[in-house]
């Protein structure tokens, strides 16, 4: 009488290998998906930085005078920006509190941690950090040609 089937030692050198196979898969998709997930923050973190460096730096480098109460984070520091002749068009920047960048009522940008002015003389310092990623950007403003003073 002759019995066919698989022995206990095969079945569990069957089960052995497939779970070699199997982990060695899952660390690939592991790999894949951290690789990618870095890559949309960095995506995320290049377009809040861009659009929200855009309109700021036109503002700034047109601004007659400048109102700062910063840094500015999520629900707290605002940013003036005046320009124009006496009384002037008056545009306040601010961050809420999902991380977008408000001027005057409209969102201006997403994804902003926090952003910080500081002042050299007629030369501002603008330190974006976008919430995606922890590196931040510097823009630095001059004002304009033509204008009187410093801001």
């Amino acid at each position: 009488m002759s019995r066919r089937g698989f022995t206990i030692i095969e079945a569990a050198i069957g089960l052995l290998v497939l779970a070699l196979i199997t982990g060695a898969m899952a660390s690939t998709f592991l790999v894949g998906y951290t690789v990618i997930s870095k890559e949309a923050n960095q995506v995320s973190a290049d377009g809040a930085l861009g659009s929200s460096s855009l309109g700021l730096l036109r503002d700034l480098s047109s601004a007659t005078s400048i109102t700062y109460t910063g840094p500015l984070t999520p629900g707290s520091g605002s940013l003036g920006v005046t320009a124009g002749a006496a009384p002037g068009t008056t545009v306040t920047y601010t961050i809420d509190a999902q991380g977008n960048l408000v001027r005057s009522g409209f969102v201006a940008a997403r994804g902003l941690q926090s952003l910080a002015l500081a002042t050299a003389g007629c030369q501002l310092t603008v330190t974006l950090t976008p919430k995606a990623i922890a590196v931040a950007q510097t823009l630095r403003v001059t004002q304009r040609i033509g204008a009187t003073g410093c801001y």
